[in-house]
């Protein structure tokens, strides 16, 4: 009697959205907290569907089947609802499954967070940094392209001192442009809130569309560094249909931190398979072997690195993943 006083007083006063639901999805329990945040009372929650609160959206369904078939939880799962008003709010959500013993599925509970207010600052923050870069990349873009033009020799010869520079500053310009596309991916892969990127997909040579300027770009660093890059794929034309900034960007952040964290004479092998009808690409090192705990746990999240002592943002990685998997790697 006591530990059910102290959970109601408990689900009563907390702040945080909190429900428990049954093996159907059905709410069992919730806080005062979450049925003030719907408008309701937490007798006319009880049994209802967790989809007739929060309005089924694609992919609902999925994760949810992901819960109670592996047994594992979610954390941080970001909802968007959408009032019948057309005002939008967020929720930062923890779902967990819960089971009476290994095989018998009893439900789900979950923990909430109102994280509206900080999406729209986000979110405002984001668009003004999204459009200032935007507006230094494209005039970096004008002057490669004039400078690739003057290389060619369309605007006529050059002698040897104008053409190092020339070339000096078309590899500068590329690594600019370079480094802004994959700024700015990185940018909208952590912002928060659903992926809302319009991706414009065309037919593409990814040797001479991506790696090849990639590693035209930072063909200094790898020379000063002294590491050896075998590219595979140099000769090969593989042609895939995908957004060329956005796997450019996903390219870059690796080619960027095999230089960034390799030894003198360390190799980089670049290389592509077909299976399966696929085509897989593999960027690989002779390096030093990572921590396992790190490769298996922490390797993929958001501003996370092996040690404190690493350059870097620690984002390159969490976003990389999230650009493979938009584009349906």
């Amino acid at each position: 009697m006591e530990e059910n006083r102290m959970f109601n007083d408990l689900m009563g006063h907390l702040s945080v959205l909190v429900f428990f639901t049954d093996e159907q999805l059905c709410f069992t329990e919730a806080s005062q907290a979450m049925a003030s945040y719907l408008n309701t009372d937490v007798k006319s929650m009880i049994g209802k569907s967790i989809f007739e609160c929060f309005p089924e959206k694609e992919g609902d369904q999925t994760w949810l089947a992901h819960i109670k078939s592996t047994g594992k939880s979610i954390r941080g799962k970001l909802k968007k609802i959408t009032s019948s008003d057309g005002n939008e709010r967020y929720l930062l959500m923890d779902i967990s499954p819960r089971y009476a013993d290994k095989n018998k599925f009893l439900g789900i509970m979950g923990f909430a967070m109102d994280v509206t207010k900080m999406m729209e600052y986000e979110q405002s923050l984001t668009a003004l940094i999204l459009n200032e870069t935007h507006g230094i990349k494209n005039p970096i873009m004008s002057v490669t392209g004039f400078l690739s033009r003057i290389i060619e020799g369309k605007h006529g010869p050059m002698n040897d001192e104008l053409s190092n520079r020339i070339n000096l500053i078309h590899q500068t310009s590329t690594f600019a442009q370079l480094k802004i596309t994959s700024s700015l991916t990185q940018l909208a892969m952590i912002s928060p809130g659903e992926d809302t990127l319009l991706i414009r997909k065309a037919l593409m040579n990814i040797q001479k569309n991506v790696v090849a300027p990639i590693l035209y770009a930072f063909s200094d660093k790898i020379k000063a560094k002294g590491i050896v890059i075998i590219n595979k794929i140099e000769n090969q034309d593989i042609l895939i249909k995908s957004n060329a900034d956005l796997v450019s960007s996903v390219v870059d952040n690796f080619i960027d931190n095999k230089i960034k964290y390799l030894e003198r004479e360390d190799v980089v092998i670049i290389d592509s398979y077909m299976e399966d009808d696929k085509v897989y690409f593999c960027v690989s090192d002779s390096g030093r072997l990572l921590d396992e705990d790190f490769v298996r746990n922490r390797m993929f999240g958001k501003f996370q690195q092996e040690n404190e002592d690493q350059d870097g943002s620690g984002i390159g990685l969490y976003a990389n993943r999230k650009t493979i998997r938009l584009l349906g790697g």
